[in-house]
């Protein structure tokens, strides 16, 4: 049923695309602009198309995650329910090789959406969707991941709506016990809460950019991976450590916004993580953290630090002349675990955690928007917009450890 939709779409494509590009020909020609009546039948051409581009996108997305679930030989629930956190689909290649890849295949669609095959220039006003999944995938289990956004191996699909909930556990007490006959059974202590949370938007422009930089392949395509693709990414790092909620406040000149009621809760304000404080040294510290969480029986996955922690690691030595201590970590200090430098953490603060306790709600993934009306017609440039839907939730938040490494760590 899929591709008989997704053909009838491509083909309604195409006949509108040829339609409007009929009508800017026309107007070329005859060296005007558009007439009102063929502004609207343009609007009516590019609204249509914009809006098959992205059921299009739907279909290949829901296609590619049959295929792995099949692959996979596991079925996951993607209805309705806004609680789909039975499982998740832990593939893909990373991050950063992800980025390259949508931002190459995002330059490809933007330039024949530009231009004709004989080089002429093609439709020139309206937005172009492009949705590109560079946030959709987490890094395949056993490859080193490089980012927070690695570390994020569930990812959840929110079929529609804009609110979720999920159950979070706010206490653990295992009682099983040894009984005897007839006797009473020693009653274990699992308490969960049921949180709601909301989807928030995360987007940005790029500046008015020529459209004869196009033809510059290799340097619009890093362009595309790094400012806007990272930049984003960036930005959704930021959240899972300081996003404060709808009880934020205001401060224009950080990551978050300017409007903090509008990002989504981070660990820095969610209760019931664990705490280390800072003993003696930040070898010290850091190991008494995994003690804590095999105390309670949870299995970090990574740690997560700023640069200039991970740095300062580096450099630690034994005596002033003697060996870096970490130059190869210790399986009873560090490893054999990843480290993941961020800028998105606070300095002096590392987090170490099982990250399988932390959920990336996608209700839409990141879509690139290309506009080239108005004003940046007339100045031949265009302008890109990309913007994705996130949530965030933290299933148990005893599986994440704040630990001070400096003793002067802000709370």
């Amino acid at each position: 049923m899929s591709n008989n939709r997704a053909a009838a779409l491509r083909e309604r494509l195409e006949t509108n695309g040829k339609a409007a590009t009929a009508i800017a020909d026309r107007a070329d020609r005859e060296g005007r602009g558009f007439t009102a009546a063929e502004a609207g039948q343009v609007e009516k051409y590019l609204g249509q198309m914009k809006s098959d581009r992205a059921a299009l996108a739907r279909i290949d997305t829901d296609n590619a995650v049959k295929a792995e679930i099949h692959a996979l030989g596991a079925g996951i629930g993607l209805g309705d329910d806004p609680r789909p956190f039975g499982g998740a689909v832990k593939t893909g290649t990373g991050f950063r090789g992800r980025a390259g890849a949508w931002a190459k295949a995002t330059l490809d669609q933007v330039r024949a959406t530009i231009e004709r095959p004989d080089g002429t220039k093609a439709l020139v006003s309206g937005s172009i969707g492009i949705t590109s999944p560079i946030l959709a995938e987490p890094v395949a289990e056993g490859s080193p991941p490089t980012t927070v956004l690695d570390l994020l191996l569930n990812r959840i699909p929110l079929a529609g709506g804009n609110t979720y909930s999920y159950l979070r556990q706010i206490e653990r007490q295992d009682r099983a016990a040894a009984v005897p006959d007839a006797a009473p059974k020693p009653v274990s202590r699992y308490t969960v809460q049921d949180i709601e949370g909301r989807v928030r938007v995360l987007a940005h422009l790029s500046e008015p950019v020529p459209i004869r930089l196009f033809d510059d392949y290799a340097g619009l395509s890093d362009f595309l991976e790094s400012e806007m693709g990272r930049g984003l990414a960036r930005a959704l790092e930021y959240h899972v450590f300081e996003g404060q909620g709808e009880t934020g406040s205001d401060d224009p000149d950080t990551p978050l916004g300017a409007d903090h009621a509008e990002s989504l809760t981070g660990l820095e304000y969610t209760s019931g993580t664990l705490v280390q404080q800072y003993t003696d040294d930040t070898i010290r510290t850091m190991r008494k953290a995994r003690t804590q969480l095999a105390i309670r029986g949870d299995v970090p996955t990574g740690w997560v630090m700023h640069p200039e922690d991970v740095e300062n690691n580096d450099l630690v030595r034994e005596g002033p002349d003697g060996a870096f201590l970490l130059a190869t970590p210790p399986d009873n200090v560090l490893g054999p675990l990843p480290v993941v430098q961020s800028v998105a953490a606070r300095p002096g603060v590392a987090w170490l955690a099982d990250w399988t306790a932390a959920l990336l709600v996608v209700r839409q993934e990141a879509t690139l928007d290309v506009d080239r009306s108005g004003e940046l017609f007339r100045s031949n440039q265009l302008q890109l917009r990309l913007e994705g839907r996130y949530g965030l939730a933290f299933t148990r938040p005893s599986a994440f450890v704040r630990v001070d490494l400096t003793g002067t760590a802000g709370d």
